[in-house]
């Protein structure tokens, strides 16, 4: 199973990390080590009568690169939707980027830093999958890495003519950390998920669409409209038909990717902070002090 998060202790040790890979974790714990960690926010709003939830992404000195306060953020933003009663929900980033990913300059300043938000970003994505609204990822600009992780938990993708997804893991020294792998096979195969994940190429919306990874695609600046008019059949159905139809097709396969994930979060945390890894971060430091 993925992560089971259980009420504890407040303090933030390695033990933490090891329950984490071992399947348990105290939310408590992850929750007070990450919230203090970086800056940026998710923001939420409502529209079409509250039928319809967007999250923003936005960190913006960061191109929206996710960290750890914006995970707890995200996890309150998950918690809370799953009481909302609504048919739609849209994710995007902030000024023309989805998200650059993890915030390499919180992630990488310890091993046990960088696998605990692996662990926590596991669970809230699953949980985020598991919505009963059909939820759309907006995506403009760049989705890389942890972005394009983001994406591939949400049903449908909405991908700007100009913009690119990059599954940039493979150039970093690690795996896909968020369970972003996982989803990825089942999205568009194994086949495709090799040549994506081992390439580790920007890939444009042409080639999204060809393999099946986006849904449909807009004009640069659209991909918002494009996302709302997808979700547009959905608004006619009340959200307890929804809540319904989402819970006969998670089971169909979450059993087969909950233990999928749980393989690739172990790889994961054996890869964070190798060799390759640790290589990769410092190339990324040396470039950004430039």
């Amino acid at each position: 199973s993925f992560c089971r998060f259980v009420v504890g202790r407040s303090s933030f040790n390695q033990d933490q990390v090891k329950r984490c890979y071992s399947s348990s974790v105290d939310v408590s714990s992850a929750r007070s080590h990450l919230k203090n960690l970086g800056e940026g926010k998710i923001e939420l709003e409502f529209l079409k009568d509250d039928r319809v939830a967007v999250l923003t992404i936005r960190n913006d000195p960061r191109r929206n690169a996710i960290s750890g306060k914006m995970m707890v953020n995200f996890a309150d933003v998950v918690e809370k939707l799953e009481s909302w009663n609504g048919n739609g929900v849209i994710l995007k980033g902030f000024s023309g980027i989805f998200c650059s990913g993890s915030d390499l300059s919180v992630a990488g300043s310890s091993n046990e830093t960088g696998k605990l938000m692996s662990c926590f970003m596991h669970h809230y994505l699953d949980r985020f999958r598991k919505l009963s609204a059909i939820s759309v990822a907006a995506i403009e600009g760049m989705a890389m890495g942890g972005g394009a992780e983001l994406t591939t938990a949400c049903d449908h993708r909405v991908l700007a003519s100009d913009a690119k997804i990059h599954f940039v893991q493979a150039r970093m020294g690690v795996v896909p950390g968020w369970g972003g792998g996982s989803r990825l096979v089942k999205i568009i195969g194994r086949s495709s998920a090799i040549k994506v994940l081992g390439g580790s190429n920007p890939l444009s919306a042409e080639e999204c669409m060809r393999i099946g990874l986006i849904d449909a695609t807009s004009t640069p600046g659209k991909a918002f409209d494009a996302s709302m008019d997808l979700l547009t059949p959905y608004l006619r159905h009340h959200a307890t038909v929804l809540r319904a139809m989402k819970q006969v097709i998670s089971h169909a396969d979450d059993h087969i990717i909950s233990e999928a994930s749980e393989e690739e979060r172990r790889i994961f945390g054996e890869m964070w902070g190798g060799e390759a890894n640790l290589e990769a971060i410092e190339k990324f430091k040396n470039r950004s002090k430039k």
